[in-house]
C-alpha cells in the first residue's frame, strides 16, 4: 500500500493520492481506536500504531524534509 501510495504521489496523481489514504485510515481507524468494551473510559493511545498503520510518519517527514533549504531547489 506504500509503495502504491509513494508510487502516485510521484506522479502527482492527487485523488489517487487522496484516495489510498482515506482507504487505508477508513480500515486502520476503526482497529486503532477500537472501544474498550469492558472499560471504555480506559482509553489507550498507542502512538506507534498511529504512525506506523496511518503512514503520518512517512508523510510528516516527506513534507519536512521537502521543505527544508538543504532540499529546494532554488539552492
Amino acid at each position: 500500500m506504500l509503495d502504491k501510495l509513494i508510487s502516485v504521489a510521484k506522479k502527482g496523481d492527487w485523488r489517487e493520492a487522496e484516495r489510498l489514504l482515506h482507504e487505508q485510515w477508513s480500515q486502520q481507524c476503526p482497529l486503532i481506536f477500537a472501544p474498550n468494551e469492558s472499560a471504555p473510559w480506559d482509553v489507550k493511545i498507542d502512538e506507534t500504531k498511529i504512525s506506523e498503520r496511518l503512514y503520518l510518519h512517512c508523510i510528516s517527514t516527506k513534507q519536512f524534509l521537502s521543505q527544508t533549504p538543504l532540499n529546494r531547489s532554488s539552492m
